[in-house]
């Protein structure tokens, strides 16, 4: 079963990403990961969920939110190029994620 949910990157580095979303998926999930760079192009890359939160603070509004940190498993070039726009734009990035079946 594939599902598709949108959320937005608050931290992001090389190896993993943290991001606030309103539905998070169970720690050990994989996924496919689409975050759009500061230019507006679609990287893509694979990882694993390692830690779930069900209410953050700090959201834009000002409400609890929920968000997951993901540990990246594969990346290309292209998340090695946007990973060194975003550290020296210090963007704050958009994802969403698609559930892999786990193997």
């Amino acid at each position: 079963m594939v599902s598709t949910f949108v959320g937005r990157s608050v931290d992001v580095s090389r190896g993993g990403l943290f991001v606030a979303c309103p539905e998070t998926r169970r720690v050990g999930t994989l996924l496919r990961v689409r975050v759009l760079g500061p230019r507006g192009e679609a990287v893509f890359a694979v990882g694993v969920v390692v830690r779930c939160f069900s209410d953050l603070e700090g959201s834009r509004d000002g409400t609890l939110s929920p968000g997951m940190a993901i540990a990246l498993t594969s990346t290309s070039e292209a998340w090695d190029r946007f990973w060194e726009d975003v550290s020296t734009t210090d963007g704050e990035e958009d994802e969403a994620g698609d559930d892999e079946d786990e193997a």
